[in-house]
């Protein structure tokens, strides 16, 4: 459920899920300072 997520952590997290789907080992997040990173990126896990 993403209902607290902002639209932009929503379409990171989908950029994730496809790149783990394509079997990427290697991926890059990148968002400025205070947009919460550590949220987006803990939602994936």
């Amino acid at each position: 459920d993403h209902s607290w997520l902002r639209p932009y952590q929503i379409e990171a997290n989908d950029a994730i899920e496809k790149a783990v789907a394509d079997r990427k080992r290697l991926m890059l997040v990148a968002m400025a300072t205070g947009t919460g990173k550590t949220f987006t990126l803990v939602n994936e896990v």
